[in-house]
Parts: structure tokens; C-alpha cells; sequence
């Protein structure tokens, strides 16, 4: 199992090219696994991103309730 902090761009922050790659295998139909393994990302982080840069469908959360 490899650890977070084996990836190459840990905690790393954005750079232009790697946000407009970001976007490019988005509009290509990637999933955010594929994404975060190729970009060296965890999952969280490009989700992250991609939904900072409004690159993700709107999803609203959906709550638990006890009803």
C-alpha cells in the first residue's frame, strides 16, 4: 500500500501547467483515480482542485437523516 507522502507532488502547490493538465484529462474523460495516479496527486487533492476551478458537476452534499 503506498502512503500519501510517496507521491511526488505531495503537498506541493499547483502550477499552471499541471492545473491546465488538470483540466485537459478532465475534458477528456479521466476519473479522478486515473487523474491522481498520473499528476502523482492523491484523489482528494485533484478533486480538490478540480472543484475549486469549478471543473466538476455541481453536487450538492446529500445529509443522513434519521426519519
Amino acid at each position: 500500500m503506498s502512503r500519501l507522502t510517496d507521491r511526488p507532488n505531495f503537498k506541493a502547490p499547483w502550477a499552471a501547467d499541471q492545473v491546465a493538465e488538470l483540466t485537459g484529462l478532465l475534458a477528456e474523460g479521466k476519473t479522478i483515480p486515473e487523474i491522481a495516479e498520473a499528476m502523482g496527486r492523491s484523489q482528494e487533492a485533484v478533486r480538490g482542485k478540480a472543484w475549486k476551478l469549478s471543473l466538476l458537476a455541481d453536487r450538492r452534499r446529500r445529509g443522513v437523516r434519521g426519519d
